[in-house]
């Protein structure tokens, strides 16, 4: 996260503090959209529309960094002073955001310490899926197959839904495997927060949220198999062409490749796991 080094902006409206500044590209993947106009019957069920507070706009960049593995979990934050210099708002308005993040375990304060990323929740409150199996050891391959369905059927939406950020985000991962590649050093991380843009292209929220409950256990799997699947000659190569057939396919609009590549991609992962010796 980076300070901003702007002018000031005129107050937001809403909570009388300052313009929030974006501290990283992050979109919650929600578009607001306005009810039709109607000047005859049904007048009665509209609602004002109220403008967003600082606070909620703070609240939900940092959500989407963690919910993206941007931010990942035992991460420290920023402190509150310096939030409040990045974002150009009051330490208040910081602090209204950062006790929203607590109250739903995305941030965990440590007293004397500061504030990180929290481990064990999503955004409800609510424990996460590895939480709520109870610990258990997840057989890898039901793990798999069910991520064969979500994010087949997500990057559909993602070919046709995404956006020129959501673009350049994948882009972004595609040039650190790259550059991974190169010098054979690799990061599961980089892979996990791939399919996690993907998740968010699509702009859809329930989507989003099955795909960040389910984050954990990928986590899990890639850092039980990452290593042996890497080992693999010729795998690095495989996984790097098939991440960048994937961008290519929902850069040109083609929901139909995209899932082709990515059903592709996890059948590899599938066979995989399949193995004896992994199960």
């Amino acid at each position: 996260m980076k300070n901003a080094q702007h002018k000031k902006e005129p107050p937001a409206e809403g909570d009388g503090k300052r313009q929030v500044r974006k501290m990283e590209p992050a979109n919650s993947g929600l578009e607001i959209k306005t009810a039709p106009q109607n000047n005859g019957a049904g007048n009665h069920i509209l609602a004002p529309v109220k403008p967003m507070r600082a606070s909620d706009q703070i609240y939900e960049q940092i959500r989407d960094l963690i919910f993206r593995g941007e931010l990942k979990p035992g991460q420290k934050v920023m402190s509150e002073r310096q939030m409040a210099e990045a974002f150009n708002v009051s330490r208040p308005t910081v602090r209204e955001a950062i006790h929203r993040l607590t109250d739903r375990g995305l941030i965990e304060n440590r007293r004397g310490v500061g504030a990180f990323v929290g481990h064990a929740l999503d955004e409800t409150g609510s424990p996460s899926l590895l939480h709520i199996l109870g610990g258990k050891d997840v057989n890898p391959v039901d793990l798999t197959e069910v991520r064969m369905t979500l994010e087949c059927s997500g990057v559909r939406y993602a070919a046709e839904r995404a956006t020129q950020q959501d673009l350049s985000r994948l882009e972004k991962n595609i040039e650190v495997m790259r550059r991974q590649y190169e010098t054979g050093q690799y990061d599961k991380d980089e892979d996990l927060i791939f399919h996690m843009n993907i998740a968010f292209a699509t702009h859809n929220l329930v989507h989003i949220h099955l795909m960040r409950s389910f984050h954990d256990l990928l986590h899990i799997l890639m850092s039980r198999f990452f290593e042996t699947w890497y080992a693999i000659p010729g795998y690095d190569k495989l996984a790097l062409d098939q991440h960048i057939r994937i961008l290519k396919s929902i850069r040109h609009r083609d929901p139909d490749e995209a899932e082709t590549a990515m059903r592709e991609q996890i059948q590899i992962l599938l066979d995989l796991v399949r193995q004896p010796s992994n199960l």
